[in-house]
């Protein structure tokens, strides 16, 4: 048998698959090592959506609010009641609420717990308050209209002006016309 001289042609094809071969098994020997390829090798929007595994990316690789929120989940049970608060100090409420008139009477339709025991008038536009259940905070007394012209009403804590020792609140009432101390009902208010 003889041996048929290769055409030109077949030697052709046969160089190619050969060389064609050898540089698939040349680039594989030469990959790059693992993370060799950062940000900043790769070309603005290189990697696309379509290029991502599915699944493979968490919630940790995007920014913060680029995410849709999920739906609202159900309402946990209601946690244990807490220690009760500490008690307040005593007297820290209301003691009084009363309107008393121009003579040092306590309106007993409009007041609380005051009554006209704890009223001292003996001097004009001098109120003192007495016998309270405890020491008071605050008070604010509030001029009834109308009897007197215009009228300034001071309230104070403790004795004050013509009320005896002993006293807990003072009011005082004097008029804006005549600067005078004058008799004339309020409204008052402790706590």
């Amino acid at each position: 048998m003889q041996l048929r001289r290769p055409r030109h042609g077949t030697v052709a094809a046969y160089l190619a698959l050969f060389v064609a071969l050898g540089g698939t098994s040349f680039a594989a020997s030469t990959a790059l090592p693992s993370n060799s390829v950062g940000t900043s090798q790769l070309k603005s929007s290189a990697v696309t959506g379509a290029k991502v595994k599915n699944g493979s990316l968490t919630s940790s690789d995007f920014k913060k609010g680029s995410l849709p929120a999920g739906a609202k989940g159900a309402t946990g049970a209601t946690g244990p009641a807490g220690p009760a608060g500490p008690t307040g100090p005593a007297g820290a409420g209301e003691i009084a609420v009363a309107a008393i008139n121009q003579s040092g009477a306590v309106d007993s339709v409009s007041s609380g717990s005051l009554s006209g025991a704890n009223i001292i008038h003996n001097v004009a536009g001098a109120y003192c308050i007495t016998g309270l259940p405890t020491t008071p905070k605050n008070i604010i007394a509030t001029p009834y209209s109308g009897f007197n012209g215009p009228i300034d009403v001071s309230a104070l804590i403790g004795v004050y002006g013509q009320c005896p020792l002993g006293t807990q609140a003072s009011v005082t009432v004097i008029s804006q016309t005549t600067g005078a101390a004058i008799n004339n009902g309020f409204f008052l208010q402790i706590s």
